[in-house]
Order: structure tokens, then C-alpha cells, then sequence
């Protein structure tokens, strides 16, 4: 007997998933719109307005997604219907032949086989299956101006809200590709199965990968929209500036130089949260000669501080803006000092945003004689008004000073610095956190990039609570020292002492050193830290006189910086 292919319980499950999907598809509505409403609130602006836009499309698509698998369920039940009814065709055209083979035989008149009555010949027409189809598009986002508008247009958003948006996408998108992914199986299993109806969903599977494709790289955008705004100090941006920002490519040239220095300094700022660091120095070596120097010209602001450019070129270019902020009328008189220092080549900046509070000063100069790349960050409280009056630089510069030539140090100030209280406060971890990652970056995109510097040991170290970055997980280093250091970000995250050698240096006074005695507080002068101790009499000075003293140049200190001098640069004398 002829059969057709077709596995009714197969084609029952398949109608089950379709509409457990449909229902899914239906739930995440109010979420998204959920996500996006958080999103939008303190938003404004030309990107707030792209963001409904895609938001409106993922809606309509994931809609009509539904509707296209709803619409589905009763054709594969009518096809089930029609696949029993040629079911039964056929055994009753099976049956009625039977009976016409007997019939023939009895006609014989030595047949033995009785004469059978039989009742009409059954349709020998096959039914034919419905035809089974989905037919769905998904659409591209917008995610940029795109050529609406000159870009002067000005938008905010909360970088928090924003990240949130994004959290609560990727969750929906985590979970959607999972229960996608069980509906495409059903599907395929229906189409091994069901021969006998065809089902044509390769194009709309497809088009739903797409769709969530499109998820994802909405997510991603906005993710990089949050960054600049949250480099950038939360304020306003064009969308000129956005749209460079938030590209997954540098910008031309003639793109740079068309943006105004106010534009320029908000780029600097927000940094391009789109592209890696390797495509920011091929985009520069890349460039005409001309280009570049027509950029560290016209935006010096943005070429002196974008990791990526050559150490050399951004201190040059940050020379060239030095000599601009030395004309700001109101400065104090250090402040313009520093400026003009910086200008004429005595001092040298590979990051200059005082706008936003973020500054690397260097010392030293890099060539072959380069051993040693020192890290500094300063300790609490410490703000611009110090760094024009030689505050936190004391230690930095008497290193390199006193390394014969070898050691290049950074006085690493990358973001408004660490205070005693508020969000910025000394015992914020999520804050300490934030700086200790951004050194990383630095120690691998800006240190770890230099041809000398890539070669030379490595050592971080750091003031007070300046030193809890240190110990982040990402700050790799060959030697790490503690000035009177507070508590690490713990034992668990740091290297194998075979791996970093740990010094830390500081009074018997300090009060700092009580952070040890606290159980479960890890501090370079814990008992059982790894950290070599070098421990100095504070005789005849108060304990917090002692803690402050550790990051000066006075007299009375020498013998605390020598001795960290004697175990980065060792001599024979030493």
C-alpha cells in the first residue's frame, strides 16, 4: 500500500511551539518598551529620537514575526487534516484493488473464490497538501544622523540609563535566542518529518537571525553612545560629535577638521568607544603626512590624548595646546606657569584634559638607554591646583631623576581624583575599580605599545588609597610598590610573587598601617601579605605628618626613596 510521509505528532509539536513562540514573542513586549522608556528618561536630542526609531522597529518586526507563526498553526493543522484524508485515500484505493484482484479471480468459472460485491471505486485523484510558507523581513535600524541635518544638533543622555537599556536587551536577546533556536528545530524536524507538505521557512529563519542581529547591534551602539557620554562627564554632545564617537571606524581627516574646537575637545573626551586601539594606529600610520600634520594643528586636543597615537607625537601635540591654555584669562599664576613649562618642552603631557580633570604628566626621556617604565598614581585628595604646584610629581621626578638616565615615570592622574568623601571617596571600591581598569588600559595601550617602553620592566605604584588601583586585576606590572598604601582589591587578584615582585615602603607611625591589623582587609602591611616591607622610624613626627611625608622629596624622606631608587635601579655601591 502507497504511504505518504507525514508524522502527525511531529506536526502537533511543531503547532505547540508555534504558538508557546508566538506567546514568548508577545511577552517580551512590555519589557522592551520597559528597557526603552528607561532609557529615555533625562534623553534628549536627534540620538534619543534614533533610538525610538529602532525601538519602533524591532517592535513592528518582532510583530510581524508573530503574526506570520500564528497565522501558520491552523494551515499546519489543515495540513495534518488533509494528510489523514489521503491517508485514508489511499488505504481505501489499497482496499478496493484487493477486492478487484478477487473479484477478477472469481469471473473464472473453475474459481474456487466466491463472488465479493464490492462498493464503488474510491477517487484515484491525490489530495493535494496546502502550501506552507512564512514570508517575513527584517529591517536595518538607524544608529547615526546619516546625513539629516548638519550636526550641530545637541543631545544628553544619562550614561546609567543608557546601560541599563542595553543590560535588559541583551537578557531578552540571551533568552530569545534560546527559545529561536528551539522553534527552528521544531521547524526542521517537521520538514524531515512531513515530506508529503512542504514548508518553506528557510528565508524566515534567516530573516529572524537578522532581526536578532539587529538586536544586538542596537544594544552595542547604545552601549557605545553611554560610553562617550560617560567619558565626556555626562553632558551634552552634538550629533556631529556622537556620530564620530560612536562609529565602528575612525573618522576621515576633513571630518575632524570640519568640527569646532568646542566639538573637538568634546571628541577628545568621549573617545571613539567603537574601534580598538589597533585600528586607531593603523588609521594613524595610514595617514598622508599632511593629514597628520594638518590634525596635530587643528586638533591638537584630540590627537595628544587618544591612546593609539605615538607617545612622542601626543607630548609634541599637547606642547602645541599648552601654549593655547597658558593665554586663558583668569588662571593663577602656577597654572599658566605649568602651561608655558609644558609648551616650551620642559615638562612633558601624554594625556592634557584639564577640562575634565585628566592628566599624565611625564619624566624622563624615552631612547635606548629606557629600562624601566614607572607608573605613579597620587594619593587622596590630591586635584589640579596640586599638579601646578609640583605636588604629586615630587616622587616620579626623583625617580628619574635618580635612575642614571634608565627610568621614564607617569604621574598618572586619569580622571577627576580620589577624595575622602563622596562618590570619588577613598573607600568606594566601585570608583577605586573605575581607575584601576583605566590603568590597565593605559599600562597595555599606551606603555605596552611603545617600542622601547614595550620592552622595559614595568612598575606601578601608588600613594594612600591612590594605590588600591594598583592592585586591580588588569594593571599588570614586573614590580609593584606601595607608598604608605591603603587596602589592596585582594589577595585572590593578585600575581604569583614569581611572577611580580611586591615592595612596599612607609612609617612605623602611620596610621595607614592599621589597615593591616583588620581581618579580611588585605594591605601591603598585612602579616601574611606578599609585599616586601621596608619599615622607617617616625620619630618626632605625627602619624599623618608620616603618611604624607611618604609621597615628598624632602630631605627627611630621602632615605625611604633612595632605598626604593637602590631596588629598581641596583648598583654595585647599593
Amino acid at each position: 500500500m502507497s504511504t505518504i510521509q507525514f508524522d502527525h505528532q511531529v506536526a502537533t509539536s511543531l503547532m505547540n511551539d508555534l504558538g508557546w513562540f508566538a506567546t514568548v514573542l508577545i511577552d517580551q513586549g512590555a519589557h522592551r518598551r520597559g528597557a526603552m522608556n528607561t532609557a529615555l528618561l533625562d534623553a534628549k536630542g536627534p540620538y534619543s529620537d534614533l533610538l525610538v526609531d529602532a525601538c519602533m522597529i524591532e517592535s513592528e518586526d518582532r510583530g510581524r514575526f508573530r503574526g506570520k507563526i500564528a497565522d501558520l498553526q491552523p494551515e499546519i493543522a489543515t495540513a495534518s487534516q488533509k494528510a489523514r484524508e489521503e491517508e485514508e485515500r489511499l488505504r481505501e484505493v489499497a482496499v478496493w484493488e484487493a477486492g478487484a484482484a478477487l473479484r477478477q479471480l472469481a469471473l473464472s468459472p473453475t474459481s474456487p473464490v466466491p463472488m465479493v460485491q464490492q462498493g464503488p471505486q474510491p477517487s484515484y485523484y491525490p489530495i493535494a497538501p496546502p502550501p506552507l510558507r512564512i514570508a517575513f523581513q527584517a529591517r536595518g535600524r538607524p544608529r547615526g544622523r546619516q546625513g539629516s541635518g548638519d550636526g550641530s544638533a545637541v543631545c544628553s543622555a544619562d550614561p546609567g540609563k543608557l546601560r541599563e537599556f542595553v543590560r535588559q536587551s541583551k537578557a531578552m536577546d540571551l533568552a530569545l535566542h534560546s527559545d529561536f533556536s528551539r522553534l527552528r528545530d521544531s521547524v526542521t524536524k517537521f520538514q524531515q518529518s512531513c515530506g508529503w507538505a512542504p514548508l518553506e521557512a528557510a528565508g524566515a529563519l534567516a530573516a529572524f537571525e537578522r532581526y536578532l542581529t539587529e538586536n544586538e547591534e542596537t544594544a552595542a551602539w547604545v552601549s557605545r553612545v553611554a560610553t562617550a557620554f560617560q567619558n565626556a562627564g555626562g553632558g551634552e554632545l552634538t550629533t556631529r560629535v556622537l556620530d564620530l564617537a560612536t562609529a565602528t571606524a575612525m573618522p576621515t581627516p576633513a571630518s575632524l577638521l570640519e568640527l569646532t574646537d568646542e566639538e573637538l575637545l568634546a571628541l577628545a573626551a568621549a573617545g571613539f568607544p567603537g574601534v580598538t586601539v589597533d585600528v586607531v594606529e593603523n588609521w594613524w600610520a595610514g595617514l598622508r603626512e599632511a593629514d597628520r600634520e594638518a590634525l596635530t594643528t587643528a586638533a591638537a586636543v584630540l590627537i595628544g590624548n587618544l591612546a593609539g597615537i605615538p607617545i612622542a607625537t601626543r607630548t609634541a601635540t599637547n606642547a602645541l595646546r599648552a601654549a593655547e591654555l597658558a593665554e586663558v584669562k583668569g588662571i593663577s599664576k602656577a597654572e599658566r606657569t605649568y602651561w608655558l613649562e609644558v609648551a616650551s618642552g620642559e615638562r612633558s603631557l601624554v594625556l592634557c584634559l584639564p577640562e575634565f580633570e585628566r592628566m599624565i604628566e611625564m619624566f624622563g626621556t624615552i631612547g635606548p638607554n629606557t629600562t624601566h617604565a614607572i607608573t605613579y598614581l597620587p594619593g587622596t585628595g590630591i586635584t589640579m591646583g596640586d599638579l601646578f604646584k609640583e605636588g604629586p610629581q615630587q616622587v616620579p621626578k626623583y625617580l628619574a631623576d635618580h635612575s642614571d638616565g634608565k627610568g621614564v615615570t607617569f604621574v598618572y592622574m586619569d580622571r577627576p581624583w580620589i577624595t575622602w568623601t563622596g562618590e570619588r571617596r577613598n573607600t568606594n571600591p566601585w570608583y577605586l575599580a573605575k581607575v584601576g581598569a583605566a590603568l590597565g588600559g593605559f599600562q597595555r595601550d599606551v606603555i605596552g605599545r611603545d617600542p622601547v617602553l614595550a620592552n622595559a620592566t614595568t612598575v606601578v605604584g601608588g600613594h594612600s588609597a591612590g594605590f588600591t588601583p594598583v592592585t586591580w586585576p588588569t594593571v599588570q606590572a614586573d614590580i609593584v610598590f606601595s607608598l604608605a598604601g591603603s587596602y589592596s582589591f585582594g589577595a585572590k587578584f593578585e600575581r604569583p610573587p614569581s611572577m611580580t615582585k611586591y615592595l612596599s615602603y612607609g612609617y612605623d607611625n602611620d596610621p595607614i598601617a592599621y589597615i593591616g591589623k583588620v581581618p579580611g582587609l588585605d594591605s601591603p602591611t598585612s602579616p601574611d601579605s606578599t609585599y616586601d616591607k621596608n619599615v622607617y622610624s617616625g620619630e618626632g613626627m605625627s602619624g599623618i605628618d608620616a603618611h604624607n611625608l611618604t609621597a615628598t622629596d624632602a630631605e627627611q624622606n630621602l632615605p625611604l626613596l633612595d632605598d626604593l631608587v637602590q631596588e629598581l635601579f641596583p648598583t654595585e655601591e647599593g
